[in-house]
């Protein structure tokens, strides 16, 4: 399933250095790499219109405040963003987020909320980063009441596979993130056991990244 080992502490310590120097996909990525990230975005903000604005809305993992942007674009003015790394927090402050009100520093595995405490739980590009992302996975699912949002990449379509045999061979020097490699499917089996049914799942025109949005059953 996986080809680079990295561990949690690691995988937080290079995000938290990654952020450090005030960078997102939007700064660095290639031509092709800022149109595929805005297909994604745009698949999100489609998949969103038609949920309940007036649910509250965590992002989980929010980096520098990209994605919450695109949850308040989507009308849900009750959102907040959660980031282990300060640096990230702090990039986000430069957007306009202010620490303690709109964005925290808190671990998207062991938050202080309580159970069912949002009607969306949403995350992108969080759980392919660990090797173990169950506990990740679970405080999602803990803390989600109505539905749950994942944007996940699928290394087993052909240019998701290209993608990340470019970055085995590139990006993995230059210090970058690993990503694991897991099917789409496992990802769909653990929440329907675990109470969420995949009600919506959008892929990008390159299948290079997929948009999945799944409903509490129970």
């Amino acid at each position: 399933m996986v080809i680079t080992k990295m561990s949690e502490i690691e995988v937080k310590r290079l995000w938290e250095e990654h952020w450090s120097k005030g960078e997102s996909i939007e700064d660095t990525a290639s031509f092709i790499g800022k149109r595929l990230r805005k297909r994604r975005l745009q698949l999100t903000l489609d998949m969103l219109k038609p949920l309940d604005k007036s649910m509250n809305v965590i992002d989980m993992g929010c980096g520098g405040g990209r994605t919450l942007a695109i949850l308040r674009q989507a009308g849900f003015k009750d959102s907040i963003g959660i980031d282990y790394s300060q640096n990230a927090l702090d990039n986000c402050e430069k957007h306009g987020y202010k620490i303690g009100k709109d964005v925290f520093h808190i671990d998207a595995k062991s938050t202080p909320y309580p159970d069912r405490y949002f009607g969306l739980g949403y995350s992108e590009g969080l759980w392919e980063h660990f090797k173990h992302p169950e506990p990740f996975i679970d405080e999602q699912i803990r803390i989600s009441d109505k539905y749950l949002m994942i944007l996940q990449p699928d290394h087993f379509s052909f240019f998701g596979h290209l993608l990340k045999l470019g970055w085995d061979l590139f990006a993995s020097k230059a210090g970058g993130v690993n990503e694991y490699s897991f099917r789409l499917e496992y990802f769909i089996k653990y929440l329907d056991q675990r109470g969420f049914k995949l009600i919506d799942k959008r892929a990008t025109r390159l299948n290079e990244q997929s948009v999945m949005l799944f409903e509490r059953k129970f």
